[in-house]
């Protein structure tokens, strides 16, 4: 079989397995808004109530060790192993996982707003989750947040790895740790019992098909130059996603006259993704046409590694800051969620790209001298 035969039934089969991940998506988000919420389901509870005994026949043994393990799954904990991945090692490989967490995140949010599934413990008093998790969630539990974090990024270098023509031992290593790290912070979840096996499912298997066209995408883009084309689609796809979410109709449902879940925050997290999604769509558009890769030099002088591990610093440094910073300073001239659309916008394109060129800028003119 020659390589274009190979190339062909490759691809075949990553479409058909992507359709797969698409239609099981959309069959267990339909299962969940349907016979789930109808209260005729207990299988997923019945699991987490399992996992519940456990936790105390174990007298929280791993309870701890879980609740690390989970902090894995946060934006801004995935935020910073790209910015590692890219600054450190290869930015080729880190703008596909900004890449592919961007997109996650539009994808997550728009199932959370469809689905508008209520948290395990509110479907059963039964479930009583760990207390340290539950700051961290909030709102709808249909599909895990984290769950989809943790796979764009370490199923993303997985898969990366996966793609290599020639894998040594280091690419094997890449693709036992991805896999280990995705599965450990799902598990994480619902062992915590602020979500459900399905939720879980849901974040990994459409992040997955999520990992699977951004690579396609970017294929697209690499052979026929169109990265325009992309641009103008990620915008549309973008505003679709504004208009969907602000003339949605969401269940207001009081419990003790306190809302059970307030749609309107669910709302600006759901912008926080638009913005870094369409944070990436620029800087995918803007890297094609400057060819910016600012890890593309191989050698291993001491030199090198001193500057990638200062440049990575730097990088987490001013993430940090406006991750924590820019939505509430913004959110003081305008509204909450135009305010997290814009502040994620700002920082991720700063992360992927204004950054980078000014230190691009910065070796050139060092270089001259």
């Amino acid at each position: 079989m020659n390589n274009i035969e190979f190339e062909r039934k490759h691809n075949k089969t990553i479409n058909i397995v992507l359709i797969i991940l698409i239609l099981l998506t959309a069959g267990i988000t339909a299962f969940s808004m349907t016979v789930v919420a109808s209260g005729n389901f207990n299988l997923d509870i019945d699991c987490l109530l399992a996992l519940q005994s456990f936790r105390h026949k174990t007298s929280g043994l791993f309870d701890k060790f879980f609740l690390e393990v989970t902090e894995f799954g946060t934006s801004y904990i995935t935020g910073i192993v790209c910015i590692i991945v890219f600054y450190g090692f290869d930015s080729k490989l880190g703008l596909f996982l900004f890449q592919t967490n961007a997109f996650g995140r539009l994808v997550n949010g728009a199932l959370k707003l469809t689905a508008c599934i209520y948290r395990p413990w509110i479907r059963s008093p039964k479930i009583k989750p760990l207390p340290s998790a539950l700051p961290a969630a909030t709102g709808y539990s249909f599909p895990s947040g984290h769950s989809t974090n943790a796979s764009t990024v370490f199923l993303g270098i997985s898969y990366s790895s996966l793609a290599k023509k020639k894998q040594n031992i280091i690419y094997k290593f890449l693709i036992i740790l991805g896999i280990a790290m995705a599965v450990l912070v799902m598990f994480s979840r619902i062992y915590a019992g602020v979500h459900t096996p399905q939720d879980i499912i849901v974040g990994c298997i459409s992040s997955v098909a999520v990992i699977i066209i951004v690579h396609k995408v970017n294929q697209f883009i690499t052979s026929n130059k169109k990265a325009f084309i992309v641009l103008l689609v990620s915008i549309v796809l973008a505003v679709l996603c504004v208009i969907y979410f602000e003339n949605k109709s969401y269940p207001l449902t009081y419990v003790n006259g306190k809302l059970l879940v307030n749609p309107e925050k669910m709302v600006i997290d759901s912008y926080s993704g638009i913005g870094a999604f369409l944070a990436l769509a620029f800087t995918t558009f803007l890297t094609t046409l400057t060819n910016l890769n600012i890890t593309k030099t191989y050698e291993k002088s001491i030199k090198t590694i001193i500057l990638r591990i200062i440049f990575t610093i730097a990088a987490i440094a001013i993430f940090t800051y406006m991750s924590k910073n820019l939505p509430s300073d913004l959110s003081r001239n305008m509204q909450k969620k135009t305010a997290y659309l814009l502040s994620n916008f700002i920082t991720y394109f700063t992360i992927t790209l204004i950054f980078p060129l000014f230190l691009s800028t910065l070796g050139k003119i060092l270089k001259r001298r």
